[in-house]
């Protein structure tokens, strides 16, 4: 039996594929996506969980199965951990705290394991805007499944809501379930 998950026009596709693939339910998951990079992402997700995807096309939309019962396909993404920066620094020292981010982002780009996401909060809002030193690093990691979830709040109070350059806006209900549902979380 395959399950299918209509996100054509969701904020976060990646979090509607990700509650599917987590369920006890068998058979194949059918993903609808409206675009090429939402399609992009779903992909690279099945396939960071080791499972096969295969996409048609009709008009503008996007049909992405993905096959649960391949060998290796597992219920949980490789690397279910959750990062969450709440700073654009690292340690008390501003200056140090910039260069320590900067070097422990790339270093993920580099990992066996890459983070399932990756969130946002106050300050660190910064990292994922205009002027970034770590744009090129987290637009990788987006390209291969990592979902980037920036505060959308946080965003607002800074004024940096049409500054945003990687991954997406985020509300705080998504925030809280991507952490709840992660193995394992990380705050930076």
């Amino acid at each position: 039996m395959t399950s299918i998950v209509d996100a054509r026009g969701h904020q976060c596709p990646l979090s509607l594929t990700q509650k599917a693939l987590n369920t006890d339910d068998e058979g194949d998951l059918q993903i609808i996506v409206g675009n090429l990079d939402a399609m992009d992402k779903v992909c690279n997700l099945a396939r960071n969980r080791s499972c096969h995807a295969d996409v048609t096309m009709d008009s503008d939309d996007y049909y992405i199965t993905i096959t649960r019962e391949e060998p290796g396909c597992t219920g949980s993404p490789r690397g279910s951990m959750v990062i969450l920066f709440e700073n654009d620094s690292m340690g008390p020292d501003v200056e140090l705290g910039r260069i320590l981010i900067r070097n422990y982002i790339h270093t993920l780009v580099h990992s066996e394991h890459l983070p399932h996401a990756m969130i946002f909060l106050n300050r660190g809002v910064f990292l994922t805007s205009e002027g970034s030193d770590v744009l090129d690093d987290l637009s990788w990691l987006d390209d291969r499944g990592t979902e980037i979830l920036s505060c959308g709040t946080c965003l607002d109070y800074f004024h940096l809501k049409n500054d945003l350059r990687v991954g997406q806006a985020t509300n705080m209900y998504t925030i809280s379930e991507t952490l709840a549902q992660a193995d394992k979380t990380l705050t930076v």
